[in-house]
């Protein structure tokens, strides 16, 4: 179906009155829009925003410009994808879909049938948003049960609320963007958690059962497995799972309702640092590590001769934990695992509780610990080894992995809003957080 053949068979709606004042800045962003849209965008100007036009004008005016933004009232997105039998004409639908981005004046049915449509083609395997949809009346509630997440007021009606998966208690649109980054901040904090767990569980497993293997022995005792579980189970969940989130969190991409909560860049991550930390940790089990611990040191705290190479072995793979503990922060490649740390108070009192409870266990943990003190210059090279992880993060970034996945996020809010695919998360971002101002600040006639 052709989208410009249908754009042009559009009726045109009136053109509101509209000040001097702001006449010119309308025409300057018209410009702006490629000549498919142009004519539309210019009739509908000051149209949108539900049944209050003064409302769709600020929300115009408050959002940048985009070559893809279209703007259609109910009756017109009805001529273009119903059929004279009522039907939805899916293909005219998914030609319009890619540039839709506010529907005005729209009746619940709308609503209804673009969740519909977007879910058919969902199942078809050509879209793959997830769609929103807000209301608070009664007539709303078909579309808001149909919707893969749906909005409701606090002051709505008992229906709609029992229909929809969210209430926003304080009746503001608002809080559509606050659920969202709060919500990928939990997602982005369990990516965190898994990503520093899933290496040192792997590290530690290969360890302990491989070096009982090879050395008839472990190299980690059960006490020591027992304090590397509490840094890896209850210190690391509340050090990386308890960050705040932050308005990047907006600018993520979407991600697809079947997407792998590992994704490849975490698995990336996984890999190279749990074969990092097993290369030092299997070189400290050799000569390497015979030679910087040297000979007597256990003896003379009356413990098993490879008691001294164990405990670097150890000490070595805690600190290495700590610092991957930083590179979990990010699971997006980011260029910098330091950013906003210093914000971060509750992560840098548990790393720094895990850091000198792991100095007392070297060194006064004795016979319980199965440590023996160690010297300066071998706690340099036990940091030496742990900051190897910080540069072999780096050295990861330079291999290419895949977009957390192909997932779009389409909103229908009381003006029917929706986002394509193919529109970037910064500009779908951008746009919402300057619709919600435009909708609750006061629009001036």
């Amino acid at each position: 179906m052709n989208l410009q053949r249908l754009l042009t068979e559009l009726p045109q709606p009136p053109v509101l009155a509209r000040q001097s004042s702001s006449s010119s800045s309308r025409d300057e962003a018209v410009d702006q829009q490629p000549g498919l849209i142009r004519r539309l965008l210019h009739d509908v100007w000051g149209r949108v925003g539900g049944a209050d036009p003064a409302a769709g004008a600020a929300l115009m005016n408050s959002v940048t410009p985009h070559p893809a933004l279209a703007v259609l009232e109910g009756p017109q997105f009805r001529a273009l994808v119903l059929n004279p039998d009522g039907s939805t004409d899916l293909d005219a639908f998914l030609a319009l879909w890619p540039y839709l981005r506010v529907m005005a004046r729209c009746t619940p049915a709308d609503k209804y049938i673009l969740v519909q449509a977007v879910k058919a083609l969902r199942a078809r395997g050509v879209l793959s948003e997830t769609i929103a949809v807000t209301g608070d009346g009664t007539n709303d509630a078909p579309a808001l049960n149909a919707a893969d997440v749906g909005f409701a007021m606090a002051a709505g009606t008992s229906i709609a609320k029992d229909a929809s998966d969210i209430l926003l208690l304080d009746n503001n649109f608002r809080s559509i963007v606050s659920a969202v980054k709060w919500g990928r901040n939990v997602y982005g904090c369990v990516t965190k958690f898994l990503q520093f767990q899933l290496t040192a569980n792997v590290v530690a497993l290969v360890t302990a059962a491989g070096g009982a293997l090879a050395l008839r022995s472990s190299p980690l005792s059960a006490v020591q497995m027992l304090w590397v579980n509490l840094i890896m189970d209850s210190l690391a969940s509340l050090a990386l799972a308890t960050e705040a989130p932050t308005d990047a969190a907006l600018d993520e991409p979407p991600r697809a309702r079947d997407g792998a909560i590992i994704t490849p860049t975490v698995a990336k991550a996984i890999l190279g640092q749990a074969a990092l930390q097993l290369a030092v940790l299997a070189a400290l089990l050799g000569p390497l590590g015979t030679a910087i611990m040297g000979d007597g040191a256990a003896a003379a705290a009356g413990l098993p001769d490879h008691t001294a190479q164990y405990t670097l072995v150890f000490n070595t793979f805690v600190i290495m934990q700590l610092f991957n503990q930083l590179n979990s922060r990010k699971v997006h490649d980011e260029p910098d695992v330091l950013e906003g740390l210093g914000h971060q108070k509750l992560f840098l009192a548990i790393l720094g509780l895990e850091a000198a409870l792991q100095v007392v266990i070297v060194e006064s943990g004795g016979r319980a610990f199965s440590t023996v003190p160690l010297t300066p210059p071998q706690w340099a090279v036990c940091l030496g080894f742990g900051g190897l992880t910080l540069l072999l993060r780096q050295a990861l970034r330079i291999i290419p992995t895949e977009p957390p996945g192909p997932g779009g996020a389409a909103t229908a809010v009381s003006s029917s809003s929706s986002s394509s695919r193919q529109q970037t998360a910064g500009v779908v971002s951008e746009a919402a957080a300057r619709w919600t101002a435009a909708i609750s600040a006061p629009v001036k006639a």
